[in-house]
């Protein structure tokens, strides 16, 4: 029997929802700054389904979102992790895996969330709810109408909502460490609210450089003003010495709203599914579709790369 102690063993930690704009892709280039920035405290600013930080596992982080049912799954994913999985697993019937029963629960998680006071209990069961809207819905989506309802059709998916052990690790992870969630908007976080030692990480909806790019996920846009006052936001973190990383497209406009910050531009693979049913690559192979942006300096033997404009 080994003597190692339990608290030792590694255990792998991943997203347990599909999600948007998923940044597991650019890891090696973003593991380079992340490394470079030597932070105390890292904060996601759009956190989504936690792709790199679930690759990078930082020990004191605070994870924000806009979408406050996001957020609200992962608090009680650390705080309530045994009835979620009670929950989940009546939503993960047989039986709930149908258009008709689709349609009943998604109107019941509308309904839910759009109460006046909402209890601990129906906290617990939105947060099940939202896993199994993730799973049985088109694509994974997360889209709300102006109304704030969540408005994705269904499509049927053989597999399972969730596993147990995935859950359970995300749950260890963050009660293992200095983990903070919030759901508010990028600009709720003050520049007093910073401090050296910081490192901010900024994932917005892509900047929409062709007019079919899709910026409405959630129920207010993201769009071309939003990307500006994000910019400025950006260099008042830079004035005050808080480092930062932006991930963005890679087009003209977001470099010269940038302009004068670090900047690599790369491809990465990445398909969308049609309607239909059929995967559409909506970008050329090798023309880039992603641009890292930053306001520090790389580690010395980093700082090697040609593609990183200075």
């Amino acid at each position: 029997m080994s003597n190692v102690s339990l608290k030792t063993i590694e255990y792998e930690v991943k997203p347990i929802i599909k999600w948007a704009g998923g940044k597991n892709k650019i890891i090696e280039h973003f593991r380079l700054l992340y490394n470079s920035a030597n932070h105390k405290r890292f904060f996601d600013l759009f956190c989504g389904s936690l792709s790199l930080p679930l690759l990078l596992r930082p020990k004191k982080a605070t994870f924000n979102d806009i979408n406050i049912w996001l957020i609200n799954m992962y608090k009680v994913i650390k705080d309530d992790v045994t009835l979620l999985k009670k929950s989940l697993k009546k939503l993960n019937q047989a039986s709930k895996n149908c258009q008709e029963e689709y349609y009943k629960i998604r109107e019941e998680y509308n309904l839910l969330k759009h109460k006046v006071n909402i209890t601990e209990s129906e906290k617990i069961e939105i947060a099940s709810i939202f896993i199994y809207l993730n799973k049985r819905s088109f694509n994974g989506l997360y889209r709300e109408n102006l109304d704030g309802k969540y408005n994705v059709p269904y499509r049927e998916y053989n597999t399972s909502i969730y596993h147990e052990n995935e859950i359970d690790n995300l749950s260890k992870y963050f009660n293992n460490n200095e983990i903070k969630f919030k759901s508010t908007s990028y600009q709720e976080f003050k520049l007093k609210k910073f401090k050296a030692g910081d490192l901010v990480y900024i994932d917005p909806p892509y900047y929409p450089c062709k007019k079919s790019n899709f910026t409405a996920y959630w129920k207010t846009p993201f769009l071309i003003e939003e990307q500006k006052t994000l910019a400025e936001y950006c260099k008042e973190l830079d004035k005050k010495g808080i480092k930062f990383i932006v991930s963005n497209a890679p087009c003209q406009e977001v470099k010269d709203l940038y302009k004068g910050f670090n900047m690599k531009t790369f491809y990465i693979g990445r398909q969308m599914r049609s309607a239909k049913g059929k995967s559409d690559v909506f970008q050329q192979k090798n023309e880039d579709n992603e641009i890292l942006i930053w306001n520090f300096s790389l580690n010395d033997e980093q700082n090697t790369d040609e593609n990183v404009d200075v």
